[in-house]
């Protein structure tokens, strides 16, 4: 845990020196969570959204749908939240399949995944690791899925190893 402090004062001390933005000392600053939620580019994207749900017990929250038909979803696996995009290259957004690979490694850490992994790869996902402890902490393997971007599925380890990956609510 004093590693962990260090960078907690080494972080302070970086965010003390930049510039303040005018709304950061706002209402609205001090009460909106900061998040990330990943966009995941596919070539046909309802049919992602179709996978995610079978294989990965997602929830479709919201569809924009395009009038060519393209469409942006927002989902959720257990309240964790991404995004699915049709590929639209005139806006530099590519799929895996344009780009000939992925450059994003989704770290999913889920209750069980053992059982996580089992069922996407019964819908479709493929095995490139299977789940096992790491040495870094984590049970974890990793999925591609038929779209071509990589999950890394995944749970801490119940001995200090996996403390680095625990939030104060796992």
């Amino acid at each position: 845990m004093a590693g962990l402090a260090a960078l907690a004062s080494r972080t302070d001390s970086v965010r003390d020196a930049r510039p303040r933005h005018p709304l950061e000392d706002s209402a609205v600053m001090e009460t909106f969570p900061t998040t990330i939620t990943p966009v995941l580019t596919i070539r046909q994207a309802a049919q992602a959204v179709a996978f995610y749900q079978q294989a990965f017990g997602a929830e479709e929250i919201y569809r924009n749908t395009y009038p060519d038909g393209r469409i942006v979803a927002e989902m959720a696996i257990d309240g964790a939240r991404f995004r699915v995009a049709d590929e639209a290259p005139e806006a530099s957004n590519l799929s895996p399949q344009a780009l000939n690979g992925t450059t994003v490694r989704i770290n999913l850490l889920v209750a069980d995944p053992d059982r996580f992994a089992e069922r996407a790869i019964a819908n479709g996902a493929v095995e490139i690791t299977p789940i096992a402890d790491q040495s870094y902490g984590l049970r974890q393997g990793r999925l591609a899925d038929p779209f071509g971007h990589h999950w890394l599925i995944g749970r801490p380890l119940a001995d200090e190893r996996g403390d680095w990956a625990r939030t104060p609510d796992r």
